[in-house]
């Protein structure tokens, strides 16, 4: 009866079944923590208090270049649109 399991399994030629199964799986683990420590160490990057806020950064950008418009075309960013004055 076992036997006839295992001809039936690997009668078709579905010989990796086992082994795809394992590394997609194995896979799948990987990209998870892969995301989750990602997500870990962008959250203190990011934000008002981050490394390098957006605002410091393109006020500094504007004030070499002489002009809003001019930092911009050099630094085109969206950030731009949500920095006020």
């Amino acid at each position: 009866m076992f036997a006839n399991i295992l001809e039936k399994l690997f009668a078709r030629g579905n010989s990796y079944w086992l082994t795809r199964f394992v590394v997609l799986r194995l896979l799948g683990f990987v990209y998870a923590v892969a995301f989750l420590v990602a997500a870990q160490q962008l959250i203190p990057l990011i934000g008002e208090h981050g490394l390098t806020p957006a605002n410091h950064f393109l006020t500094g950008v504007q004030s070499q270049l002489g002009s809003r418009t001019a930092g911009m075309v050099r630094v085109p960013t969206l950030f731009w649109f949500g920095l006020s004055g």
